[in-house]
């Protein structure tokens, strides 16, 4: 069973304490190491890195760490889009972060 780094409990699910149930599904399989808020493209957006266990590793192939986007809107939209692919490319995601696959949860 994964677990949520204590610091990101007592920073950014104490502000944003609906996306605990985003994150609970994904406890099975992986580890939340990091999360942050993001402005971008005039819309707002939660990332988490979640760190697959070894069996998911083994399993699918995983190298490094995959990133959980929570938008703002209930709809996926161009711009949450422009969002994701400005936090992928950036600092911490860039050389730590899976650059090809990501998985997107709206409000």
């Amino acid at each position: 069973m994964g677990q949520i780094k204590q610091n990101i409990q007592d920073t950014h699910l104490a502000q944003f304490p609906n996306e605990m149930a985003l994150l609970k599904p994904f406890l099975t399989g992986f580890d939340v190491t990091w999360a942050g808020r993001n402005k971008a493209f005039n819309t707002g957006i939660s990332t988490y890195f979640l760190k697959p266990e070894k069996f998911l590793e083994q399993m699918f192939g995983f190298e490094h760490e995959l990133a959980l986007f929570v938008s703002d809107y209930p709809q996926l939209e161009a711009r949450t889009i422009q969002a994701t692919n400005s936090v992928l490319s950036g600092y911490p995601a860039r050389g730590r972060v899976d650059q090809s696959i990501f998985c997107f949860a709206p409000q």
